[in-house]
Protein backbone atom coordinates (compact mmCIF):
# COMPACT_ATOMS: atom_id res chain seq x y z
CA UNK A 1 0.00 0.00 0.00
CA UNK A 2 1.32 3.46 -0.84
CA UNK A 3 2.15 5.87 1.95
CA UNK A 4 -0.26 8.67 2.75
CA UNK A 5 0.11 11.63 0.42
CA UNK A 6 2.57 9.92 -1.94
CA UNK A 7 2.08 8.95 -5.57
CA UNK A 8 4.18 7.78 -8.47
CA UNK A 9 3.65 7.30 -12.16
CA UNK A 10 4.99 5.25 -15.03
CA UNK A 11 4.35 4.53 -18.69
CA UNK A 12 2.16 1.46 -19.22
CA UNK A 13 3.57 -0.25 -22.31
CA UNK A 14 1.22 -3.18 -22.74
CA UNK A 15 -2.51 -2.74 -22.22
CA UNK A 16 -4.18 -5.86 -23.72
CA UNK A 17 -7.56 -4.12 -23.81
CA UNK A 18 -6.62 -0.73 -25.20
CA UNK A 19 -3.65 -1.86 -27.33
CA UNK A 20 -1.74 1.31 -26.56
CA UNK A 21 0.93 2.93 -24.42
CA UNK A 22 -0.54 5.05 -21.65
CA UNK A 23 0.34 6.89 -18.46
CA UNK A 24 -0.46 5.08 -15.22
CA UNK A 25 -0.55 6.96 -11.91
CA UNK A 26 -0.25 5.03 -8.66
CA UNK A 27 -2.10 7.15 -6.13
CA UNK A 28 -1.93 7.69 -2.35
CA UNK A 29 -2.95 5.16 0.28
CA UNK A 30 -6.67 5.95 0.28
CA UNK A 31 -6.90 5.62 -3.51
CA UNK A 32 -5.13 2.27 -3.27
CA UNK A 33 -7.61 1.16 -0.60
CA UNK A 34 -10.54 1.97 -2.86
CA UNK A 35 -9.32 -0.18 -5.75
CA UNK A 36 -6.98 -3.21 -5.43
CA UNK A 37 -5.91 -2.65 -9.04
CA UNK A 38 -4.19 0.54 -7.77
CA UNK A 39 -2.70 -1.18 -4.72
CA UNK A 40 0.77 -2.08 -5.98
CA UNK A 41 3.60 -2.70 -3.52
CA UNK A 42 5.84 0.33 -3.02
CA UNK A 43 8.82 -1.79 -4.08
CA UNK A 44 7.23 -2.49 -7.49
CA UNK A 45 6.19 1.13 -8.00
CA UNK A 46 9.70 2.39 -7.22
CA UNK A 47 11.20 -0.15 -9.62
CA UNK A 48 8.75 0.87 -12.36
CA UNK A 49 9.35 4.59 -12.03
CA UNK A 50 13.10 3.99 -12.17
CA UNK A 51 13.01 1.70 -15.21
CA UNK A 52 14.66 4.09 -17.64
CA UNK A 53 15.09 2.48 -21.09
CA UNK A 54 18.67 1.47 -22.00
CA UNK A 55 19.53 1.46 -18.27
CA UNK A 56 16.97 -0.83 -16.63
CA UNK A 57 14.41 -3.31 -18.06
CA UNK A 58 10.62 -2.77 -17.89
CA UNK A 59 8.91 -3.95 -14.71
CA UNK A 60 6.17 -6.55 -15.13
CA UNK A 61 3.61 -7.66 -12.55
CA UNK A 62 -0.11 -8.45 -12.19
CA UNK A 63 -2.60 -7.03 -9.68
CA UNK A 64 -5.79 -8.95 -8.88
CA UNK A 65 -9.05 -7.83 -7.27
CA UNK A 66 -10.47 -10.81 -5.37
CA UNK A 67 -13.18 -8.89 -3.50
CA UNK A 68 -15.84 -9.56 -6.12
CA UNK A 69 -16.75 -12.34 -8.51
CA UNK A 70 -15.55 -12.69 -11.17
CA UNK A 71 -12.07 -11.63 -10.06
CA UNK A 72 -10.47 -8.75 -11.94
CA UNK A 73 -6.82 -8.89 -12.96
CA UNK A 74 -4.59 -6.35 -14.68
CA UNK A 75 -1.14 -7.03 -16.07
CA UNK A 76 1.38 -4.20 -15.96
CA UNK A 77 4.49 -3.69 -18.07
CA UNK A 78 5.97 -0.37 -16.98
CA UNK A 79 8.87 1.94 -17.74
CA UNK A 80 9.99 5.26 -16.28
CA UNK A 81 7.20 7.85 -16.55
CA UNK A 82 9.76 10.61 -17.09
CA UNK A 83 9.70 9.73 -20.79
CA UNK A 84 6.31 11.43 -20.86
CA UNK A 85 6.65 13.95 -18.02
CA UNK A 86 10.16 14.53 -16.68
CA UNK A 87 8.89 16.98 -14.06
CA UNK A 88 6.22 15.38 -11.82
CA UNK A 89 4.97 18.64 -10.30
CA UNK A 90 1.98 18.95 -12.60
CA UNK A 91 0.94 15.36 -11.89
CA UNK A 92 1.28 16.00 -8.15
CA UNK A 93 -0.95 19.08 -8.31
CA UNK A 94 -3.57 17.25 -10.37
CA UNK A 95 -3.64 14.32 -7.96
CA UNK A 96 -3.86 16.66 -4.93
CA UNK A 97 -6.84 18.52 -6.42
CA UNK A 98 -8.57 15.23 -7.29
CA UNK A 99 -8.00 13.96 -3.77
CA UNK A 100 -9.41 17.02 -1.96
CA UNK A 101 -12.53 16.76 -4.10
CA UNK A 102 -13.32 13.22 -2.93
CA UNK A 103 -16.12 12.64 -0.42
CA UNK A 104 -13.66 11.60 2.30
CA UNK A 105 -11.79 14.93 2.06
CA UNK A 106 -14.79 17.26 1.93
CA UNK A 107 -15.28 19.20 5.14
CA UNK A 108 -11.75 18.62 6.42
CA UNK A 109 -9.67 20.02 3.55
CA UNK A 110 -10.06 23.59 2.30
CA UNK A 111 -9.50 24.08 -1.41
CA UNK A 112 -10.94 26.83 -3.57
CA UNK A 113 -8.04 27.87 -5.79
CA UNK A 114 -4.28 27.57 -6.28
CA UNK A 115 -3.82 30.01 -3.39
CA UNK A 116 -4.72 27.08 -1.10
CA UNK A 117 -1.82 25.00 -2.41
CA UNK A 118 1.83 25.06 -1.33
CA UNK A 119 4.10 23.44 -3.90
CA UNK A 120 7.80 22.65 -3.51
CA UNK A 121 9.37 21.34 -6.72
CA UNK A 122 12.89 19.87 -6.39
CA UNK A 123 14.88 19.53 -9.59
CA UNK A 124 17.59 16.90 -9.89
CA UNK A 125 20.00 19.20 -11.74
CA UNK A 126 20.56 19.83 -15.42
CA UNK A 127 23.65 19.66 -17.57
CA UNK A 128 23.95 22.88 -19.63
CA UNK A 129 24.38 22.01 -23.28
CA UNK A 130 24.22 23.43 -26.75
CA UNK A 131 24.56 21.75 -30.12
CA UNK A 132 25.09 23.01 -33.62
CA UNK A 133 22.59 22.01 -36.29
CA UNK A 134 25.36 20.20 -38.21
CA UNK A 135 26.09 18.09 -35.13
CA UNK A 136 22.43 17.32 -34.42
CA UNK A 137 21.98 16.22 -38.02
CA UNK A 138 24.27 13.24 -37.31
CA UNK A 139 22.24 11.96 -34.34
CA UNK A 140 20.60 8.61 -34.96
CA UNK A 141 18.29 6.43 -32.89
CA UNK A 142 20.05 3.34 -34.23
CA UNK A 143 23.65 4.46 -34.32
CA UNK A 144 23.54 6.55 -31.18
CA UNK A 145 20.77 5.38 -28.80
CA UNK A 146 21.94 7.73 -26.03
CA UNK A 147 22.40 10.76 -28.26
CA UNK A 148 22.22 14.24 -26.70
CA UNK A 149 18.69 14.68 -28.04
CA UNK A 150 17.47 12.49 -25.17
CA UNK A 151 18.72 14.96 -22.55
CA UNK A 152 17.40 17.84 -24.64
CA UNK A 153 13.89 16.37 -24.70
CA UNK A 154 13.86 15.52 -20.98
CA UNK A 155 15.17 18.95 -19.97
CA UNK A 156 12.67 20.71 -22.24
CA UNK A 157 9.66 18.84 -20.87
CA UNK A 158 10.76 19.55 -17.28
CA UNK A 159 11.22 23.25 -18.00
CA UNK A 160 7.86 23.56 -19.77
CA UNK A 161 6.07 22.11 -16.75
CA UNK A 162 7.92 24.61 -14.55
CA UNK A 163 6.96 27.52 -16.81
CA UNK A 164 3.29 26.55 -17.06
CA UNK A 165 2.86 26.00 -13.32
CA UNK A 166 4.65 29.24 -12.48
CA UNK A 167 2.36 31.19 -14.82
CA UNK A 168 -0.77 29.58 -13.34
CA UNK A 169 0.22 30.44 -9.77
CA UNK A 170 1.15 34.00 -10.75
CA UNK A 171 -2.13 34.47 -12.60
CA UNK A 172 -4.00 33.55 -9.39
CA UNK A 173 -1.90 35.96 -7.30
CA UNK A 174 -0.27 33.00 -5.55
CA UNK A 175 3.24 33.11 -6.99
CA UNK A 176 4.83 32.78 -3.54
CA UNK A 177 3.04 29.42 -3.08
CA UNK A 178 5.19 27.77 -5.74
CA UNK A 179 8.94 27.24 -5.25
CA UNK A 180 11.18 25.47 -7.74
CA UNK A 181 14.75 24.64 -6.65
CA UNK A 182 16.97 23.66 -9.57
CA UNK A 183 20.59 23.95 -10.66
CA UNK A 184 22.38 23.80 -14.00
CA UNK A 185 25.88 23.60 -12.52
CA UNK A 186 26.30 19.89 -13.21
CA UNK A 187 29.30 19.13 -15.42
CA UNK A 188 31.36 16.09 -16.40
CA UNK A 189 30.86 12.90 -14.40
CA UNK A 190 28.93 14.96 -11.83
CA UNK A 191 26.10 15.17 -14.37
CA UNK A 192 26.03 11.46 -15.20
CA UNK A 193 23.23 9.28 -13.86
CA UNK A 194 25.65 6.33 -14.17
CA UNK A 195 27.72 7.68 -11.27
CA UNK A 196 26.35 6.70 -7.86
CA UNK A 197 29.36 6.11 -5.61
CA UNK A 198 29.64 7.50 -2.07
CA UNK A 199 31.87 10.38 -3.18
CA UNK A 200 29.43 11.41 -5.87
CA UNK A 201 26.44 11.24 -3.52
CA UNK A 202 28.36 13.31 -0.97
CA UNK A 203 29.00 15.97 -3.62
CA UNK A 204 25.33 16.00 -4.56
CA UNK A 205 24.39 16.45 -0.89
CA UNK A 206 26.86 19.33 -0.50
CA UNK A 207 25.45 21.05 -3.59
CA UNK A 208 21.92 20.68 -2.25
CA UNK A 209 22.92 22.32 1.03
CA UNK A 210 24.61 25.18 -0.89
CA UNK A 211 21.43 25.77 -2.89
CA UNK A 212 19.50 26.46 0.31
CA UNK A 213 21.43 29.68 0.88
CA UNK A 214 21.47 30.80 -2.75
CA UNK A 215 18.85 33.10 -4.32
CA UNK A 216 15.61 31.64 -5.63
CA UNK A 217 16.14 31.11 -9.37
CA UNK A 218 13.81 30.89 -12.34
CA UNK A 219 14.40 29.88 -15.93
CA UNK A 220 14.79 32.74 -18.42
CA UNK A 221 13.23 31.22 -21.53
CA UNK A 222 14.88 33.82 -23.77
CA UNK A 223 18.39 32.78 -22.78
CA UNK A 224 17.77 29.33 -21.30
CA UNK A 225 19.68 30.28 -18.14
CA UNK A 226 18.61 30.25 -14.50
CA UNK A 227 18.45 33.82 -13.13
CA UNK A 228 17.65 35.16 -9.63
CA UNK A 229 14.10 36.34 -8.98
CA UNK A 230 13.61 40.05 -8.38
CA UNK A 231 12.99 39.97 -4.59
CA UNK A 232 16.39 38.36 -3.93
CA UNK A 233 15.27 35.91 -1.23
CA UNK A 234 17.18 32.67 -0.73
CA UNK A 235 15.67 29.23 -1.06
CA UNK A 236 15.93 28.79 2.70
CA UNK A 237 14.05 32.05 3.31
CA UNK A 238 11.41 31.11 0.74
CA UNK A 239 10.82 27.80 2.50
CA UNK A 240 10.22 29.53 5.85
CA UNK A 241 8.24 32.44 4.39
Amino acid sequence: MLSRGHFNWALHLNDPDAKRTMMWVFGPWNQANRDPIDNAAVELVCQATSASPTYLPPVKFTLTDTKKEPHRAKMFSLIDGSLAINNPTGVAITQAIKEVQTDSAKGRVKYKSFSDLLVLSLGTGQHPMGHAASEANRWSLIGCPKAPWVDSVLNATADMVDLNISLVFQSEKAGANYLRIQTDRLTGSFASIDTCGHEHLSQVTDLGMQLLDEPVMQRDFKTGKLVPVTDGVTNREALYR
